[in-house]
């Protein structure tokens, strides 16, 4: 997408916020971050779990960063986001790709951290982030053209003891009571059968209220309900933002065109 082209595609909130200054008085978003990936990313911004190739294209008048995924990575931001919490980016995955978003991810107490790279995670293994109760995140599942419903979970922290870590527990079908547990919300997808795709994403979290859009339209309008389907386990409610990241797993190539994260309230 052209710079014009990604002014003009944000939504009239985040343009306000963008063009003047905003506060939490005013119930205004401020932007706190934006790369537009029109040239080589800054490393000190960055930090990457697992194994990936990153490269800025080209594509016409379009500049998008492709993160070329051999197994499992997870590419975080390292600003810490406080608040409420506001991504807008444009991203595509290739056919049967497997992209995440995380986001308010935090470090728990017993962590003994100040922020999530407080210790390494370098195979960028599912269990370090949904297996461990020294973080907590939540997800939802992206472009998956073969996929027709997308998830929202809350992962880590009081439900690490629900994640299958070994074969023997996924054979037993710990896996499954682990998603049904932790998935709170669904909503059908709009990616299915659609790959190779740019789409607009706006992605909200005000207190316990999660918001998605996609190319302009609410897919997702849920509040976080503070524990997992079932009622048995209760999870902090992480209402006070945190670090995000795009995670993909099994080899596959995802592209993003611009990143926008606001906040408010904080």
């Amino acid at each position: 997408m052209t710079q014009a082209a990604r002014f003009w595609s944000l939504p009239i909130l985040a343009l306000l916020c963008a063009s003047r200054p905003c506060t939490a008085q005013d119930g205004a978003w401020q932007l706190a971050f934006h790369e537009d990936f029109a040239a080589p990313i800054n490393a000190a911004d960055w930090q990457l779990d697992g194994n990936a190739k990153l490269a800025v294209k080209t594509e016409g008048e379009t500049s998008y960063l492709e993160i070329d995924t051999a197994n499992r990575s997870v590419l975080w931001l390292k600003q810490r986001f406080d608040g409420d919490v506001r991504l807008v980016f444009r991203a595509r995955g290739q056919s049967k790709n497997r992209s995440i978003v995380y986001w308010n991810a935090n470090p728990t107490p017993e962590s003994g951290c100040k922020t999530v790279f407080g210790w390494t995670r370098p195979d960028a293994d599912m269990g370090h982030y949904a297996g461990t109760n020294i973080m907590h995140l939540y997800s939802v599942g992206i472009l998956r053209d073969d996929l027709d419903t997308c998830y929202v979970r809350h992962l880590g922290g009081a439900t690490a003891s629900l994640y299958p870590w070994t074969r023997e527990q996924r054979r037993r079908g710990a896996g499954k009571r682990h998603d049904d547990e932790t998935g709170f919300a669904s909503c059908p997808s709009p990616f299915f059968g659609k790959p190779d795709t740019w789409f607009a994403f706006d992605l909200q979290m005000a207190g316990k209220r999660i918001t998605l859009a996609v190319d302009g339209k609410t897919v997702l309008d849920v509040e976080d309900p503070g524990k997992t389907v079932s009622g048995r386990i209760p999870w902090r409610v992480l209402t006070n933002g945190g670090w995000i990241a795009f995670r993909n797993f099994k080899p596959t190539k995802v592209d993003l065109d611009y990143l926008r994260v606001y906040e408010r309230g904080k």
